[in-house]
């Protein structure tokens, strides 16, 4: 995940940030697909780890990137805090809901409601002014790794 993050900026200055972030949430369903229907086999696992490790390294930087633009900046910190309530209330929710739904060996009702789901946010991010969601950087994989490595300040990196 974390080689391929610069991957995101790419992305989202082609894409945009709404359809790189969809893409995401498509590689994070395969990946539970996967999971739902596979039979134990190492290809298989790799094939997750692959899928899903690429959904991280698209999506991961969006949510930082996107309240970062977004909310003030005195208000972030709140807006922040509030998102990991409401994502551990959603995590919650959704446990039971996957509980039920595997209990009754229902492994479509689970790929429905997370698609459903994903694409309600999908479409939330459609809305937000797009002139705010746009990447700056010319090389993503350059510029992300110059900083890491290049930067006086990560030296004890």
């Amino acid at each position: 995940m974390g080689i391929l993050t610069p991957l995101c900026g790419i992305l989202s200055r082609k894409i945009g940030v709404a359809d790189t972030k969809f893409l995401s949430y498509l590689l994070k369903t395969i990946s539970m697909i996967i999971v739902l229907y596979v039979n134990t086999n190492i290809y298989y696992y790799i094939a997750i780890s692959v899928i899903y490790g690429l959904s991280g390294a698209i999506n991961n930087p969006l949510n930082t990137y996107i309240p970062g633009v977004i909310v003030d900046e005195k208000y972030r910190g709140r807006f922040n805090s509030f998102a990991y309530i409401l994502r551990a209330i959603s995590s919650i929710l959704g446990y039971f809901f996957v509980g039920v739904f595997l209990t009754k060996d229902n492994n479509v009702a689970i790929a429905i409601l997370v698609f459903i789901s994903y694409f309600i946010s999908y479409i939330s991010l459609l809305n937000i002014d797009k002139n705010k969601l746009k990447y700056e950087t010319k090389s993503s994989f350059k510029e992300s790794y110059n900083y890491l490595f290049k930067n006086k300040d990560n030296k004890k990196l």
